[in-house]
């Protein structure tokens, strides 16, 4: 049993681990069983509680909900929690009567204030026995009757019957390495007091009085736990954290492991308890400490909500990646430990600008549901091979990290959680993996139309890692600022078409006339055009998407200008100017001047139109008359100027287009007005 609370069972703990092999023998014989004090503690607390709980819930010692209780009545019985004492605001008092009571939650007080309720219990447990009128006597009394305990049972090589004994003997065991590696953690033994502390009440929490294998399992996982921390201290000390930090990872990590075991039994602690050691082994036990130790001061000074949140983003990202089940085997296998790390990072900064993506009312529950769906679904997407032929794990992280940027750094402030909220906003954090998953599945369909239903689209084959991302970042943010239009449950298909368009046009670019850069400006004049006006452009129509069409006009004559002339002079449709000719191209066609047309002849005729400006102008960059020459300046100017009269009359617009009629844009005079800047 322990009458301890964490950091007085952590500070008397740590004590004993300074304390080398054969000594702890002699100090258990000269200094511990001649405690006269302990020994009487002991026996008092025992008579003390013996009234008020049974022997499996004395077992239990403070954490069982029976001692709990009588601590909190006889605090509020004796005054203790009256408002200006000592313990005002630990918990919750029930003022239904004249003398307010104990509110409980179930079989426990609820309590306002976890720290100092503890020191309550062992205050109240003190005042039962004859060492009220000494309290520091009765403490250390206390440290004693607990080490007397653990270090019979070490020395003797025999588990306790306690879960919080067979805890202290484990540490007892770690602290002999610890003290041949590096002895200074034992020294001062503040980090380790707060990874004891940290740990322990896990143990309270999946304590069952009557369930002695829940007992085992708690303290096999806890020290599992902690024996992995102090290894990693051990190895990177410049990671010390505190224990609140530590109770973050706990709670994210840890807890839900033990809850797995609880669920599945024995059979599950041994694979939970491997799980939980090679998170510590590996990368990522650093990662999570580096994480948490650099990026929560925030959450810290923010109170309980924020907590919460903080919570809830590691449980969703390191305890999901040490989870058991299929979703986390497939996170295993998809991301990667500095994966991880980077998708923690965000999601923490994402949290902290956007609570509401995480944040599901007053249910923690319903938190929990809500973001651990945006990693696994991420994870399920990745799982589609045909994707990316390069596809790597560090990949996966940085595709998943910009959508979650692209979502915390829009409009979601404006969709409020509850119950009644939008879809979108019920969706939360995973709206992140939705985005992804539509900008996928354009992808996808584009590398089908190209005819390679196998391989990765254009944009993974062609261009490097960061440019690619550059692209996708673009349609992310696109999608992002109108969550309610473009983000939901369902496919959304201007999300897929823009993305299926952008895909379909760098594939159909053979030839590389555009470079990374390039395409990436294109990608933000389609995403531009499909906020103003969704179905102009990107609507699915049965004369195939419009931005497309014209974008295939332009490349189509810039590829033909180049096949039939590739070593003449004038050529000038590729690069900058090819990519400003396709803006120009969508920017005047965003008016749906081409959508009121009433067939297919039409439009096709008015998209030859648009070839033929093309072919015009590329004629004067290539002639050998000084009068009539253009270069690529004087190109897209001439070209701006005309594309949008093209795009509307059609052929009567470029029967009227003599070299004559072209070049005069090049005088200030014909400049209309909203293109003065190209004068002079």
């Amino acid at each position: 049993m322990s009458f301890l609370s964490p950091d007085s069972f952590a500070v008397a703990l740590v004590s004993l681990m300074r304390i080398q092999g054969d000594a702890r023998k002699a100090y258990l014989e000269n200094r511990l069983e001649k405690n006269e004090a302990a020994r009487k503690v002991g026996l008092s607390l025992r008579s003390t509680l013996s009234a008020e709980a049974d022997e499996a819930s004395l077992a239990a010692g403070i954490y069982s909900p029976a001692v709990q209780r009588w601590a909190a009545r006889v605090a509020v019985d004796g005054g203790h929690c009256d408002r200006g004492r000592e313990f005002d605001g630990v918990i919750e008092l029930d003022q239904r009567t004249a003398i307010p009571g104990v509110k409980l939650s179930g079989d426990r007080p609820i309590v306002l204030d976890e720290g100092r309720f503890q020191t309550l219990i062992a205050r109240m447990l003190l005042l039962a026995t004859e060492f009220r009128n000494d309290h520091a006597l009765g403490m250390n009394a206390l440290y004693a009757n607990e080490q007397a305990e653990w270090l019979t049972s070490w020395l003797a090589g025999k588990q306790p019957t306690s879960p919080w004994g067979r805890f202290a003997s484990s540490m007892l065991d770690l602290s002999l390495d610890v003290l041949a590696q590096r002895p200074e953690l034992l020294g001062g033994g503040k980090a380790m007091r707060a990874v004891i502390a940290a740990a322990l009440p896990n143990i309270a929490r999946a304590y069952a009085p009557h369930d002695a294998q829940a007992g085992v399992n708690a303290a096999r996982l806890s020290s599992a736990f902690a024996e992995g921390a102090i290894q990693t201290l051990i190895d990177q000390p410049q990671l010390v954290s505190t224990e609140p930090r530590w109770q973050l990872l706990v709670s994210g990590v840890l807890d839900p492991l033990q809850e797995e075991v609880s669920r599945h039994g024995l059979a599950s602690l041994v694979s939970a308890e491997g799980r939980l050691k090679d998170m510590f082994s590996g990368p990522m036990g650093a990662a999570a400490v580096r994480v948490i130790a650099q990026n929560t001061d925030a959450y810290f000074k923010g109170g309980a909500s924020a907590d919460r949140l903080a919570g809830v983003v590691i449980r969703s990202t390191f305890g999901e990646y040490v989870a058991g089940g299929a979703a986390s085997f497939n996170l295993r296998r998809v991301f990667s430990p500095e994966s991880i790390e980077v998708l923690a990072r965000k999601t923490l900064s994402a949290a902290q600008e956007r609570p509401e993506l995480f944040l599901r009312s007053d249910n923690p529950g319903a938190d929990m549901l809500a973001a651990r769906g945006f990693l696994s679904g991420a994870a399920e997407l990745f799982q589609d091979n045909t994707l990316l032929r390069r596809f790597d794990k560090a990949l996966a992280g940085d595709l998943l990290a910009l959508t979650i940027d692209a979502v915390a750094n829009h409009s979601l402030s404006r969709l409020e959680a509850g119950p009644d909220a939008s879809l979108q906003a019920q969706l939360g954090a995973s709206l992140a993996t939705s985005l992804l998953r539509d900008i996928f599945e354009g992808f996808k369909e584009a590398s089908q139309l190209r005819g390679a239903p196998g391989a990765a689209s254009a944009v993974f084959d062609r261009f490097g890692r960061s440019q690619m991302l550059e692209i996708i970042k673009t349609v992310a943010d696109y999608a992002a600022r109108s969550p309610t239009v473009f983000l939901g449950k369902e496919s959304s298909p201007h999300v897929v078409l823009v993305a299926r368009t952008i895909a379909e046009a760098i594939g159909a670019d053979e030839d590389g006339l555009l470079a990374a850069e390039e395409w990436q400006l294109v990608t933000l004049a389609c995403v531009n055009a499909a906020l103003e006006n969704p179905n102009t452009l990107f609507g699915n129509t049965a004369s195939g998407v419009m931005a497309k069409r014209l974008i295939d006009v332009i490349l189509a004559e810039a590829r033909r200008n180049v096949s039939e002339n590739p070593d003449g002079p004038g050529q000038v449709l590729f690069g900058k100017i090819l990519s400003d000719a396709i803006i120009e191209t969508l920017d005047a066609a965003s008016t749906g001047v081409l959508n009121i047309l009433s067939s297919e002849d039409k439009l096709g005729a008015h998209l030859d139109a648009v070839r033929e400006l093309v072919s015009r102008l590329n004629a004067l960059a290539a002639s050998r008359d000084a009068r009539l020459v253009i270069g690529s300046r004087e190109w897209i100017r001439i070209y701006r100027y005309y594309v949008a009269d093209v795009l509307q009359r059609g052929a009567d617009s470029v029967s009227e287009l003599t070299e004559e009629r072209l070049l005069d844009v090049l005088t200030a005079s014909l400049v209309p007005q909203g293109h003065m800047e190209d004068a002079g």
